[in-house]
């Protein structure tokens, strides 16, 4: 078993608010945050953080994760080597880059590290950087992001809505609408927060089709095949738009009986799609996308996030049930026609979509991605009276996820696909925590944690085409630790500290 101990004095902890608002009396108002899974002032917080606000994400109109991860000290973000666009960020802190070393949550829940919340419902928007791996799982190692939504007012009504339009050269008219009422339904026990926004981004690429490309590669310039008759020299402009759309619902339910009792639900759905990808050609000056033949490139990504959470606050801490399930589709079409064409896979078969050698093949090469995710945590928080204080949990997770690419075209001769592959994979983690903290006195504090997980791995690779070499099946081999008896041989078991 290992702990994790240090000690932090908060008279040199970094912990920072992002443009921290005003109170009345002029000096700073003290900022919330629950990095310890606990709400304490940022000031007291023994860990690096930042915290952006919702008056600060609404002053700087940052409704996205572009818009506020560059504000983040020791935080970058790219395109990683994933499938299709939209799932393909990644998420790097403090230098700790690889697969899975950043968690990204909505409030108590893990989520894909792709997906983009817009940010008009935000309480705040927390940063954690450094290890985080007791209280948010073996996926923090570098550190975590946390979107913490707004609850329901239970006391007032108040609403707002926001209108903006805009101008693009070269992309033309875009706006955004977003709204949000907050209703109490009964006083002081139950109401109601919904929120909802449209946005429309112009796309600012020119696409030009019909045009013969040179392709370079090893040993090359390879042979430029030409364009067949059916295609057409055209130039499609504004490509590269962004289309969304989203909704979130909350509850809070505070029965007069049981004031301690706090039941809050939530669903979440954002839809998004554009018909291109806003990609330039080789210099992030080039606004012309040239391809051979006119295999349109888009994405799509809709996602829904539906989350209760029952909270009981006894005197002596708060008791939390989060229960989460969240469905994701994202759909990406890329061209693939140029590779085809000129022989990166060994040369495309003569015949069916292929009729003659030197001319380009049509080669669409789409990949879905469909998820479904449950997500169960219950925890304690303290609030002993004196120095120590705990944060104790049991966590479960299970994922269940089928991940398909193809090179559809070319056809061989005989009407197969050119390339199709289907990664199935289940994912079940379940893990145990338990954080201590003894604040020795005021500056210092002694913290020392354990997580214990258990995880298991279904995973499998089903492939076919004549790019593959024919059909395939190769099941992952466990990485670490043996296979449960009653577990298929493509299962992987193992435990975790």
């Amino acid at each position: 078993m290992a702990i994790l101990a240090c000690v932090a004095p908060s008279l040199t902890q970094t912990a920072r608010a992002a443009d921290s608002p005003a109170d009345e009396t002029g000096t700073l108002a003290t900022i919330i945050v629950t990095a310890e899974r606990r709400a304490e002032s940022i000031q007291s917080v023994p860990i690096s953080v930042t915290a952006i606000t919702a008056d600060t994400l609404a002053k700087f109109d940052i409704v996205q994760f572009d818009d506020y991860a560059h504000m983040v000290p020791n935080l970058s973000f790219g395109t990683g080597n994933t499938f299709g666009i939209t799932n393909g960020r990644e998420i790097t802190i403090r230098g700790i880059s690889g697969t899975n070393t950043t968690s990204y949550y909505i409030n108590d829940t893990p989520l894909p590290i792709s997906i983009d919340p817009r940010a008009i419902n935000l309480e705040r928007v927390e940063v954690l950087r450094g290890p985080q791996g007791t209280l948010f799982g073996s996926s923090a190692m570098g550190g975590t992001v946390r979107l913490i939504t707004r609850q329901p007012d239970l006391a007032r009504s108040f609403g707002s809505a926001d209108v903006q339009g805009y101008v693009i050269h070269d992309g033309g008219l875009g706006y955004m609408v977003s709204a949000n009422y907050n209703l109490p339904v009964i006083d002081n026990q139950l109401a109601l927060l919904l929120s909802g926004y449209s946005t429309y981004s112009p796309g600012v690429f020119t696409g030009q089709y019909g045009i013969a490309t040179l392709a370079m590669g090893p040993g090359g310039p390879w042979p430029t095949p030409t364009v067949p008759a059916s295609q057409p020299r055209q130039t499609v402009k504004h490509l590269g738009n962004d289309v969304e759309a989203g909704a979130t619902l909350s509850l809070t339910y505070r029965p007069a009986a049981l004031d301690a009792l706090t039941i809050t639900p939530m669903i979440m759905h954002q839809d998004q799609s554009n018909n291109g990808f806003a990609l330039a050609d080789y210099t992030t000056q080039n606004l012309t996308q040239v391809r051979p033949l006119n295999n349109r490139e888009g994405d799509t990504d809709i996602w829904t996030f539906a989350n209760l959470t029952i909270k009981y606050a006894a005197p002596f801490g708060n008791f939390i049930d989060s229960s989460t399930y969240f469905h994701r589709y994202s759909h990406d079409t890329e061209d693939g026609s140029e590779l085809i064409s000129i022989g990166g896979y060994g040369g495309p078969p003569i015949g069916g979509t292929c009729v003659a050698a030197g001319v380009y093949c049509p080669s669409p090469s789409p990949n879905w991605v469909n998820s479904n995710q449950f997500t169960e945590e219950l925890r304690f928080e303290s609030s002993f009276p004196g120095p120590v204080q705990i944060v104790a949990g049991a966590y479960y997770n299970k994922l269940r996820q089928f991940i398909v690419s193809a090179e559809v075209l070319p056809y061989d001769a005989a009407g197969n696909p050119g390339f199709t592959e289907n990664i199935p994979r289940v994912n079940e983690e379940a893990a145990g925590f338990l954080s201590a903290t003894y604040n020795i006195f005021n500056t210092v504090e002694l913290s020392a944690g354990v997580r214990q997980s258990h995880l298991e791995f279904q995973n499998a690779y089903i492939a076919n085409g004549w790019i593959n070499g024919g059909p395939s099946n190769s099941p992952s081999p466990a990485v670490k630790g043996q296979p449960r008896r009653d577990s298929p041989p493509n299962t992987n078991s193992m435990s975790r500290i």
